[in-house]
């Protein structure tokens, strides 16, 4: 009896930090490929499996903050969340785990990913810890603010990006973090249409901000956002300074292309938006298409490092 109380425990706590979307701080790996592609050129191939090593940890540590986040925003939106169709199954907004339980999880996590952060880095546990004071204060206030609500989240993209460049310490491109906070804003807006679509018209009582969002003004957002998402990329593709000269980046543009029509196609269509995470690790022609797009990239970078 016991053991499957704790069974239950242990699955309301993975439940509870959101594995699915870890999927998000991946963006901390985007600093690497400029990193790996000198170092194998040179040989150097303890440094690079240290630099793997270092980059692991920041992710997990991502990951830990991330959880703590989630569990105090589920506590805030449990009233919301139990107006959900899908929320309202998780632990806190079902009443299956206890606040007290999950606030003291997410006082563990927050105490044991900050530490870990500030060993690694100053610089990296600054970041971490200012990530989790923005989702914190985006919790509490920002999220009920349009678009503001979005720029916050766009935000925590970029933190995630810088956070991946001050563990390696090597300087990143402003278009790599121009285009990975654009490409969060298409992505957010994205995100708030299927809310919309999905709430059977019971949005108001699920988020405070859809009750100002319409359709056809996240129809606009999402086309602008999507185009200027692609064509941040491009111009990153062809100007940045430290990608190879002779310019074989735009090589990638294509799948980047195909990408952006993809998840416009799920949005619409089928409207998947409002789980972003579940769309990049469930639809295969996506899944293909961001394999392809790291596997040329990379090669590109370790053939034609500038």
């Amino acid at each position: 009896m016991h053991l499957r109380k704790i069974i239950k425990l242990f699955s309301s706590l993975l439940i509870l930090i959101r594995p699915k979307q870890w999927s998000k701080n991946l963006i901390i790996y985007f600093a690497l490929p400029f990193s790996v592609s000198e170092l194998w050129a040179v040989g150097d191939l303890d440094q690079l499996k240290f630099l793997l090593i270092k980059i692991s940890a920041g992710f997990i540590i991502f990951c830990s903050i991330s959880g703590s986040v989630y569990i105090f925003n589920d506590i805030l939106d449990r009233k919301g969340d139990s107006n959900h169709l899908i929320k309202k199954l998780r632990p806190i907004a079902s009443g299956s785990l206890p606040i007290s339980f999950a606030i003291v999880f997410a006082i563990l996590l927050l105490i044991s990913s900050t530490t870990t952060a500030f060993l690694i880095s100053i610089t990296f546990g600054i970041i971490t810890l200012s990530y989790w004071v923005l989702m914190m204060i985006y919790s509490l206030y920002l999220k009920k603010i349009i678009f503001v609500d979005i720029l916050v989240i766009s935000m925590g993209f970029i933190l995630r990006a810088v956070a991946g460049a001050a563990i390696l310490q090597i300087p990143i491109s402003p278009w790599l973090y121009v285009c990975t906070g654009l490409g969060a804003l298409f992505i957010g807006f994205s995100k708030r249409r299927s809310e919309i679509s999905n709430s059977n018209n019971n949005y108001e009582n699920q988020r405070g901000a859809l009750r100002i969002y319409t359709k056809p003004l996240l129809d606009q957002l999402i086309s602008i956002f999507a185009s200027s998402t692609l064509m941040s990329y491009v111009l990153y593709s062809f100007l940045s300074s430290n990608l190879p000269q002779n310019h074989s980046m735009m090589l990638t543009i294509p799948f980047v292309v195909y990408g952006i029509l993809r998840y416009v196609n799920l949005v619409y269509n089928k409207n998947l938006g409002e789980f972003p995470e579940e769309i990049i690790l469930s639809d295969k022609p996506l899944v293909i298409t961001i394999t392809l797009w790291i596997i040329l990239s990379l090669s590109i970078l370790v053939i034609f490092r500038t």
